[in-house]
């Protein structure tokens, strides 16, 4: 008598659901403070409202000069978040910034500096609405 067949392999697992966010967003503040050349210290702040599980971005530039002969300088600020509301109620917010600084001139020559960050963090939730 011939063996039986063998079984038929077990279907593919279904793949997991996409997380749907929660109908909720977060906002994100990014506070700059400059300081520097005896000047009084100069603050900005940036503000993203965004969506759970969503990207949001703010893209600003502006121009800057310190005389009528001096040399423009072009100050773009880039910055991104993406917030993750967790089952534990905590954020998980990946943020991205760049902001340029520029220095005090040195013999002739402008120095400039780019600050660019890439950070994940785990937040408590600061509050509700």
């Amino acid at each position: 008598m011939p063996a039986p067949p063998p079984a038929p392999p077990a279907p593919p697992a279904p793949p997991a659901p996409l997380r749907e966010g929660r109908p909720l967003n977060v906002r994100v503040e990014l506070a700059i403070s400059e300081s520097g050349s005896g000047a009084p210290a100069a603050r900005k702040t940036v503000v993203a409202v965004v969506g759970d599980g969503f990207n949001g971005s703010v893209r600003e530039q502006g121009v800057q000069t310190t005389g009528p002969n001096d040399r423009p300088f072009v100050s773009p600020l880039n910055f991104d978040a993406h917030p993750v509301i967790l089952a534990n109620e905590k954020i998980r917010l990946a943020v991205h910034d760049s902001v340029p600084v520029e220095s005090a001139q040195a013999q002739e020559r402008q120095v400039n500096t780019d600050i660019r960050q890439n950070l994940t963090l785990i937040l408590d939730s600061a509050n509700r609405s």
